[in-house]
């Protein structure tokens, strides 16, 4: 699940959703924020203010388009 947040400075993040520990919701970030791995996602400040689901079987491999010629 990836869910955008709107940080302190008015920036919104994007951020991926990897688990759960107990009530704090675990996020990996794509940013900057990658280095620092898992972390929880009240340490952005923020509430969610949208969320996508990803389906593994509808994943999108770029290399399927160039595979069918369809750059």
């Amino acid at each position: 699940m990836i869910v955008r947040v709107r940080l302190a400075s008015g920036i919104t993040q994007f951020c991926g959703v990897a688990g759960k520990d107990g009530f704090d919701y675990l996020v990996r970030d794509p940013g900057a924020g990658s280095a620092k791995g898992l972390y929880p996602l009240r340490e952005l400040g923020s509430d969610i203010e949208a969320l996508r689901f990803l389906r593994a079987d509808l994943a999108f491999d770029s290399t399927d388009l160039c595979e069918r010629g369809k750059h």
